[in-house]
């Protein structure tokens, strides 16, 4: 198969040429989901201590519920543009807001 050692040097240096840009494709594709994540993790956070502080402000059992249920609704809304397809993290591309 190979006519001397030369010959599998350069077969293995692509292969582990290849092997290390596939590496640094994860790499870029995992700090960008876990950038996601942060930012993510961050906005529920501040609004979810925004509710609690409404919450305990309210003056009647009517009006938490009023704003516990905006809350809610505010949540189901702002996670629908938060995913998208794995095709895009494999393309290494970020998701878009809709």
């Amino acid at each position: 198969m190979f006519q001397n050692f030369d010959d599998m040097q350069k077969v293995s240096k692509v292969n582990i040429d290849a092997t290390m840009k596939s590496f640094e494709v994860v790499a870029k594709n995992v700090q960008a989901i876990t950038t996601e994540i942060t930012d993510y993790t961050k906005r529920s956070f501040e609004n979810s201590t925004k509710t609690l502080e409404k919450l305990l402000g309210a003056k009647s059992l009517d009006m938490a519920c009023t704003r516990f249920h905006r809350h809610r609704v505010r949540c189901f809304d702002g996670t629908g543009g938060e995913s998208c397809p794995s095709s895009t993290v494999r393309a290494g591309r970020r998701c878009v807001s809709h």
